[in-house]
């Protein structure tokens, strides 16, 4: 299997206990397990359980005594739950992690490559278009 979860933003709906159905080509990542956390822009952060653990070595190496560590760990170590897919390829989204993210009836499943993110579809959308609106191409991408 690929390292990397192939492309792709996806439109599902969020049910009445909290869960959404992780598309089909992002499933075979997560058939071990996965871990749901807080996202840095606004979203909720879906990760491998390989990749969490260099997500958690990386921050347990972190000096306690550097505020910036501290936060970054109350951030986004705090809010890890590691789960498992149910046999519908649903993933159960704690409350405070809808909260946070603003889930509500839509949600658009996407990949980044290393992990997958889960929006609210008008806070996704809305972030993408200031993302496009200030959308620098490095210079290393031009000649592509």
């Amino acid at each position: 299997m690929p390292e990397r979860i192939p492309s792709g933003e996806h439109l599902v709906s969020i049910d009445g206990k909290g869960r959404v159905v992780i598309p089909v080509p992002f499933r075979p990542f997560f058939a071990d397990g996965l871990v749901l956390t807080r996202g840095f822009e606004g979203g909720v952060d879906v990760l491998t359980l390989p990749y969490w653990r260099k997500v958690e070595e990386r921050l347990a190496s972190m000096p306690t005594l550097d505020v910036n560590a501290r936060n970054l760990r109350k951030i986004y170590y705090s809010s890890a739950q590691q789960t498992k897919l149910d046999k519908q390829g649903r993933v159960l989204i704690p409350p405070v992690l809808r909260r946070t993210a603003g889930l509500r009836d839509k949600v658009v499943v996407l990949s980044t490559g290393d992990h997958v993110e889960i929006w609210d579809e008008d806070r996704y959308f809305e972030r993408l278009e200031e993302l496009s609106k200030n959308l620098v191409i490095p210079e290393s991408l031009r000649d592509l």
